[in-house]
């Protein structure tokens, strides 16, 4: 609910829907980590992403039909993570381990108290474990849904300064841009390279993915290597 309410509010109110659609679809792996952030959710609550992706391409009449989270569906969303989270599994600690500890509980109780748990601990009823609160996902499991991107870190490292930078259609302008890129001290010939490579959509503007391109490129530049003539699958989301 949090990641189609989330897309439905990038849309825009009027032109260029099917664009900035295409532009989330492709950029999925940010739109998880910004709702992740956002509302504070763990990785395992996340779908496969390339499953998701696909299934996004053919929701009918695009994001912008999508339901929109209001403070009453949020608030009963609070409430049922609140049971999940904390209340159920507190009172499945607080149970015992398994019916047998009901005989352990009675041992040096008064007559009366010992009558409250004969039929619990009866042998003739089978002695099932209580399950334990199951344990956080690892977040590098193999089937991680931000995938295994090479420039995942450098692209979290930036969210912050990205964010700080971009304007209300959530991307970095070129002045922008391409003032970043200039305190690099890349030369001016590479840096013209490195825009039309991490400018993937070459709409003039930078998405975090794409500013988290140029970034690498620009690192690698400083180091002495030339920006390659197309840009490898590898610097892509979802390549690996």
């Amino acid at each position: 609910v949090h990641i189609l309410s989330y897309l439905r509010d990038q849309m825009p109110a009027m032109m260029g829907k099917e664009r900035k659609q295409a532009e989330l679809i492709r950029d999925m792996s940010s739109v998880f980590r910004n709702v992740q952030r956002q509302y504070n959710l763990p990785t395992g609550d996340f779908p496969e992403i390339e499953n998701f992706k696909a299934k996004c391409a053919e929701i009918n009449g695009g994001f912008a039909m999508l339901p929109k989270m209001n403070k009453k569906n949020q608030k009963l969303l609070d409430q049922i993570d609140d049971v999940l989270g904390k209340e159920i599994p507190d009172l499945m600690n607080a149970l015992p381990r398994t019916l047998a500890n009901y005989d352990n509980a009675a041992e040096g109780a008064t007559p009366e108290e010992k009558t409250a748990v004969p039929v619990l601990a009866a042998s003739s009823i089978p002695q099932v474990p209580v399950p334990s609160k199951t344990a956080a996902p690892n977040p590098f499991k193999v089937n991680n849904p931000f995938g295994g991107w090479s420039l995942q870190s450098l692209h979290d490292s930036l969210a912050e300064e990205f964010d700080s930078l971009k304007g209300s259609n959530g991307k970095l302008d070129a002045n922008s841009a391409a003032a970043k890129m200039r305190e690099t001290g890349v030369p001016q010939d590479m840096l013209f390279k490195i825009w039309n490579l991490s400018d993937t959509d070459h709409d003039g503007e930078m998405t975090l993915t794409e500013y988290t391109i140029a970034m690498h490129l620009c690192e690698q530049a400083k180091k002495g290597s030339e920006p390659p003539s197309v840009l490898p699958k590898e610097l892509l989301p979802g390549s690996s």
